[in-house]
C-alpha cells in the first residue's frame, strides 16, 4: 500500500477538523449566550414550571457516553435521596463525580453543577434552604 498517497488525504481531514472545531466553540458560545438569557429573564418574571425540553435534540444532552450528566443526574441523585436531605454545590459534585455522571466535557463542573442548582431552584423543582443549601421538593407521599 502507497501510505504516501494517504498524506493529502490525512492533510484534508485535519483541515475539516480544524474548521468544524471552530464551528462547535462558536455554537457553544452562542448555545452559553441563550442560556444566559433565558436564566436572566427566568430572574426577572420567577420560576417556570418544567415543561421538558421544549428543543428537539436538546434531550441528547441529558447523557453523554449512556451515563447521566448535567441536570438529569442531579434530579435522579435527588430523587434517591430522602426529600429532608439537604445539599450544597460541593456535596453534589462530589456525589455526581462518584457515579461517574459529571461531563467529560466541562472545564469547570463545579460551575456548572452550581449553574443546574440555580435553574432548577428558579423553575422550583428544589428548595433552597439557606445560602448554598438545598433539598427536592418533597412528593405528597413523603408530607
Amino acid at each position: 500500500m502507497d501510505y504516501a498517497a494517504l498524506e493529502p488525504h490525512l492533510h484534508e481531514l485535519k483541515l475539516d477538523l480544524r474548521a468544524e472545531l471552530a464551528r462547535k466553540a462558536e455554537i457553544d458560545t452562542r448555545v452559553a449566550s441563550l442560556q444566559s438569557a433565558i436564566d436572566g429573564i427566568e430572574g426577572l418574571i420567577g420560576p417556570q414550571p418544567d415543561q421538558g425540553p421544549q428543543i428537539p435534540g436538546m434531550e441528547s444532552r441529558a447523557k453523554t457516553n449512556g451515563k447521566l450528566v448535567g441536570t438529569p443526574a442531579i434530579r435522579e441523585l435527588m430523587r434517591e435521596s430522602p426529600a429532608t436531605e439537604v445539599w450544597s454545590p460541593r456535596a453534589l459534585y462530589k456525589s455526581l463525580a462518584q457515579r461517574g455522571w459529571l461531563s467529560e466535557e466541562s472545564q469547570h463542573p463545579l460551575r456548572g453543577v452550581e449553574a443546574a442548582i440555580n435553574r432548577m431552584w428558579k423553575r422550583g423543582e428544589i428548595e433552597r434552604v439557606s445560602p448554598g443549601r438545598y433539598r427536592r421538593v418533597a412528593t405528597e407521599e413523603e408530607v
